[in-house]
């Protein structure tokens, strides 16, 4: 079964997220299904045999929950930081050029 290999891919996914870069969630979400699939397809008692696989792939797929959520609350604060500074210059209007400068604000 591929549960090491999906484990692997989650936490190089998580590593991505961590490095703030974007990730194929969709691809990881497939092939959990297709594992679970080929799971149920087998006897409890080979089944059974993937038990501490299972459990590590969920464990890594849950620290990649942490990550994403992590990033998306440092994602949330960016976007308030910035609605902040856009109704702060809203409230004050477009600085005026200074008296020296040329027309296009510098000289």
């Amino acid at each position: 079964m591929e549960l090491a290999a999906l484990a692997g891919v989650a936490a190089a996914a998580r590593a991505d997220v961590i490095a703030g870069q974007s990730v194929d969630l969709a691809a990881i979400e497939r092939r959990a299904e297709e594992l679970c699939l080929r799971l149920r397809t087998l006897p409890k008692d080979s089944a059974a045999g993937f038990g501490g696989a299972l459990i590590s792939l969920v464990h890594e797929l849950d620290r990649l929950r942490v990550a994403l959520e992590a990033h998306h609350a440092e994602l949330a604060r960016q976007l308030a930081d910035l609605g902040m500074r856009h109704r702060a210059v809203s409230a004050y209007g477009k600085p005026e050029p200074a008296k020296d400068a040329g027309p296009h604000g510098r000289d």
